[in-house]
């Protein structure tokens, strides 16, 4: 009665919106003395941190989040240049303490280099008076370990027309490292920038996605219920759109999950349907969208309709071949060369912590034998590089629990708890309690679970273990509440 089938949790993984691409190019100008690489000719990996708002008023943070969030997915459409993905970025600005000043030196502008292997850092301020804003960039060179190349550049105009200053501050990249996008690239950094009209559905957006990088399960619900405000705002706000569907199906997915573990019946096959028809609806509003592309061949994945999800990454691989959660996503969807997949996303990005996720799993579920030792340390160094996924936290415990260590099993466990307090963590902690057999454990555990989700078969687990423990009277007061009658008799009436 008390058994939890983990693999019914570990169903459904997902790979948050992450957008990271490479491009490397060898270029002789001579057979013998080749000429010194221009900015242009470098292999660009790219970090960029929040602008500092500079106003006092942190009722314009947001704005910092944006710029940085523009750049991010706007020179993403590059294709000579690769961006730290985000979860990263968001460890190591905690580690640097940006989060706490709001401000960055030299020294940490070198440390961030290394703990992300860019070679380009975007940073910059701003600073807000009245309707106009002025901000400063500033792009450095941290070829040779210093911040010695950094230059600094200026642009002012109103609040009102943030995506346009927004755009400005893309051109002025592109001009300082004397990079030219194709037609094609230059449309598609366009569309992302001006992807609203609405201010003010964009910060909405930005708050939604900081929610869902951030919050772990309960933040997808969150998240879902601010981007719905800002489509309210913006209808046609395509990457508002993607980010909702994707989010919609993911929770979708959870809680049928959630439905088989507590033998529960609520209806969350709207979350399904609408999450379809909002990616649907980005696909027809931005058909040449890397993000929105790669959306739809995840979602279409997840519903294993493996042939369409093919069409659509084609033409997120079009754009970006080098998409490391692309080329992952193309690693589950085709079980013959999974491997040679995930091997060739590690060559593109070693600091990305989907790969190592990816390999995790590999080792765990599509390895000829299980090897849980390569297991394990994969899922660690995916951890290590974004502890907020609860997807690879809950994968690390499982792996821990199929090796027999319920040691670390509970320790990990214990951890996602402390995390947060979530329903997923306690389920996930009681499975490795149940291995150990400490049924004690397991007992404050769904104390805790019953007071977060309503549903008679936690209370049927917990009038067992009062039963189980003579305390009949809290046997019978939680299933006189929480039970109905013919199951309440049934499981009391026998030790009256």
């Amino acid at each position: 009665m008390l058994k939890i089938e983990m693999n019914s949790l570990i169903k459904l993984f997902n790979f948050p919106k992450i957008k990271t691409i490479i491009f490397s190019i060898l270029f002789f100008l001579g057979l013998l003395f080749p000429a010194p690489k221009s900015f242009a000719e470098k292999k660009l990996k790219i970090a960029i941190i929040p602008f500092t708002n500079l106003s006092g008023k942190t009722e314009n943070d947001w704005i910092g989040a944006g710029f940085s969030e523009t750049m991010v997915t706007a020179l993403s459409n590059l294709k000579n240049v690769q961006i730290t993905e985000r979860f990263l970025m968001n460890q190591v600005l905690k580690e640097i303490s940006f989060q706490q000043s709001g401000f960055i030196d030299d020294r940490s502008l070198v440390k961030v280099g290394k703990l992300t292997g860019a070679n380009i850092i975007i940073s910059g301020s701003f600073q807000i008076a009245n309707t106009e804003i002025v901000v400063n960039s500033r792009f450095i060179d941290l070829e040779k370990g210093t911040v010695e190349n950094g230059s600094g550049m200026y642009i002012r105009g109103e609040v009102a027309k943030i995506f346009d200053l927004e755009e400005k501050l893309a051109q002025q990249f592109n001009q300082k490292f004397s990079l030219i996008p194709t037609e094609q690239e230059d449309k598609n950094m366009k569309s992302v920038i001006y992807s609203t009209n609405s201010v003010k559905a964009n910060k909405l957006y930005l708050k939604a996605r900081g929610r869902y990088m951030n919050g772990g399960f309960n933040g997808k619900k969150e998240a879902i219920d601010i981007l719905k405000e800002a489509i309210n705002l913006d209808p046609n706000y395509a990457l508002a759109l993607a980010l909702l569907g994707e989010i919609e199906i993911e929770y979708f997915n959870t809680n049928k999950i959630f439905n088989e573990v507590f033998r529960v019946n609520q209806n969350v096959d709207s979350f399904y349907k609408d999450g379809l028809n909002h990616i649907k609806k980005a696909v027809s509003l931005a058909p040449g969208s890397f993000e929105v592309n790669r959306s739809m061949a995840k979602i279409l994945i997840l519903d294993k309709k493996e042939k369409e999800a093919q069409l659509f990454l084609n033409k997120a691989l079009a754009i970006k071949s080098d998409d490391v959660s692309s080329i992952i996503i193309q690693a589950f969807s085709n079980k013959e060369n999974q491997l040679d997949y995930i091997n060739k996303a590690l060559e593109i990005d070693k600091f990305n912590y989907e790969v190592y996720f990816a390999y995790g799993r590999y080792y765990l579920y599509y390895n000829e034998k299980p090897d849980y030792e390569k297991a394990v340390s994969n899922l660690l160094k995916s951890v290590e590089l974004n502890p907020y996924s609860w997807e690879a936290n809950m994968q690390l415990v499982q792996a821990y629990m199929r090796a027999k260590d319920f040691t670390s099993a509970i320790a990990w466990a214990e951890r996602m708890i402390l995390m947060e307090k979530d329903v997923i963590g306690y389920i996930v902690a009681a499975s490795a309690y149940l291995g150990s057999g400490n049924l004690e454990k397991i007992k404050e555990l769904y104390i805790e679970i019953d007071k977060m989700v309503d549903t008679p078969f936690v209370k049927t687990i917990l009038v067992g273990f009062y039963i189980r423990d003579n305390d009949y009277k809290s046997a019978f007061t939680l299933a006189k509440n929480g039970l109905e009658k013919f199951l309440m008799i049934r499981i009391i009436v026998p030790y009256l």
